[in-house]
């Protein structure tokens, strides 16, 4: 898979993606299969139009490859869950924390807009819910299809316009009305001609601001994402106070997505690539790949591969590869390849086997809920049964990646550019680092990809910091995403990226 390795995989709706692995940055990264009729070369196009996103509220795409399975886009691995996933297992927000989830995804939103970039085709299945609680924005450019996806989608769109910021305003207030409401809106046939949600339900300040931005005419809508943020924010401050920010935490949000990202992984149901593979472990209906591959350990209902393969250890109802194969150890009701192969200790040991099989069924998650840790809306792709062999498993990383020693950073903001030399001490790989500037210290912390630090002052601003080349363990290079947390207060006319070199011990 070009020069990733896959992990495990991931059933996106309505796409094809893979957990992988970046041997070269020594990080995870979600492979996402493209429309069958993308070219590579149109592929290499978007990623490097979305290369220039860089935010902590944005799901980052890296690249783009083409292998015998087809078209992949390189993705920002996010460990958590899509927010409809979330909301399945809590589906009544509080007020604020709606408008702060919403807030998150519009902060993205706007540095895309800032940029000149189009989401196109924003709805709850675009954004993912990360461990902490953070909202990031993915899927930008994807194409939604269905009444599920016309459902987001601004009248002026549907009726055959171009996609542009006032319609990506649009999608965002059809969101949050959902999210405020606790209700899942109900598409019309034509959504051209639906009537406009129902507000009367939402607190005036920030009903007036939904209307405006569901305006059946654009040019009555708020002009992008960042004018929308600030009369949003204008109207939570009006409906619950100045400080209603401050009190919202999103981390059991957080909690709720990273168990439905580990149930996700657990492999309920996971399906292995045709040709070659190994379904996921503790899989429930698991199917390993026709032509040879093993249906998964504790697996019930496993089928391993037709042609050759094992079914698997402890299944229920495990059948093994027509041709050759062998049926699992205390499988009930096995049946071992056509042509050759054997069924071991199948029925004839029922004591066994039911002693055996009770205990791993009380050991197993009661739910065979199936949801993806990874999903945007995308196009349709090619089946993972086309993938090529599973690569080994990835090698432990080294002593590294850590910040150390003396870097030059240069940003870019909206009215100004800000260059710094600033020095940061760590002694272990993948953990906190201690800053020092202009004689002050501070620790940035790690975040499962980069450093994060809040500066705070009279501007408070927060710098993400992502490595993009390491030699020997240490950071050379980082890309810095720069984001103002209090706007107007800063003086460089909005968020900013940068670029950080190391220049010495």
């Amino acid at each position: 898979m070009g020069d990733y390795q896959r992990l495990s995989l991931v059933h996106g709706a309505g796409t094809t993606v893979w957990k992988g692995f970046d041997p070269g940055l020594r990080r995870d990264v979600a492979l996402k299969g493209v429309n069958g009729s993308t070219t590579v070369a149109d592929a290499r196009r978007t990623a490097e139009a979305l290369s220039v996103l860089r935010h902590p509220n944005i799901v980052s795409v890296y690249d783009a490859f083409d292998d015998d399975a087809g078209t992949w886009l390189v993705e920002q691995w996010v460990s958590g869950a899509p927010l409809p996933s979330v909301l399945s297992r809590t589906p009544t927000l509080l007020a604020v924390d709606a408008l702060a989830l919403v807030r998150g995804v519009l902060t993205g939103l706007a540095h895309a807009h800032d940029r000149g970039v189009v989401h196109g085709r924003i709805s709850p299945a675009s954004i993912m819910i990360d461990e902490s609680g953070t909202p990031l924005l993915g899927g930008f450019g994807a194409t939604q299809t269905g009444a599920e996806g016309a459902l987001y989608t601004s009248p002026d769109v549907a009726a055959g316009g171009a996609a542009d910021e006032r319609s990506d305003v649009y999608s965002v207030c059809m969101v949050l009305v959902e999210l405020l409401s606790g209700q899942k809106l109900v598409a019309d046939p034509l959504p051209a001609e639906r009537t406009a949600p129902d507000l009367s339900g939402i607190g005036a300040p920030i009903a007036a601001v939904l209307a405006s931005g569901l305006h059946v005419d654009p040019r009555h809508r708020p002009a992008d994402a960042s004018v929308l943020l600030a009369r949003l924010d204008e109207a939570a401050d009006t409906a619950h106070g100045k400080g209603w920010l401050a009190t919202v935490s999103l981390g059991s949000l957080g909690s709720t997505a990273a168990a439905v990202a580990a149930k996700a992984l657990a492999g309920f149901g996971s399906v292995a690539g045709a040709g070659a593979g190994t379904a996921a472990p503790l899989g429930i209906g698991s199917v390993a790949g026709a032509a040879a591959g093993t249906a998964t350990p504790l697996g019930i209902g496993s089928v391993a591969a037709t042609g050759s393969g094992t079914a698997t250890p402890l299944g229920i109802g495990s059948v093994a590869g027509a041709g050759s194969g062998t049926a699992t150890p205390l499988s009930i009701g096995s049946a071992a390849g056509a042509g050759k192969g054997k069924i071991l200790l199948g029925a004839g040991v029922l004591a066994t086997v039911v002693a055996a099989i009770t205990a791993i069924i009380l050991l197993l998650p009661h739910s065979t809920e199936s949801t993806a840790s990874q999903t945007t809306t995308t196009t349709t792709t090619t089946p993972a049964a086309a993938l090529a062999p599973l690569a080994p498993p990835p090698p432990p990383p080294p002593a590294g990646p850590r910040l150390n020693g003396t870097y030059s950073i240069t940003a870019t903001f909206r009215t100004a550019t800000v260059t710094s030399v600033i020095s940061f001490a760590s002694d272990c790989a993948m953990c906190d680092a201690t800053l020092t500037a202009n004689g002050k210290s501070a620790t940035v912390t790690w975040n499962g990809t980069g450093w994060e630090h809040t500066e705070g002052g009279a501007c408070v601003m927060r710098h993400v910091l992502t490595p993009t080349s390491i030699v020997d363990g240490i950071v050379q290079t980082f890309s810095q995403i720069s984001t103002i947390l209090t706007p107007g207060s800063c003086g460089v006319g909005g968020d900013g990226t940068g670029v950080g070199t190391r220049t010495g011990p």
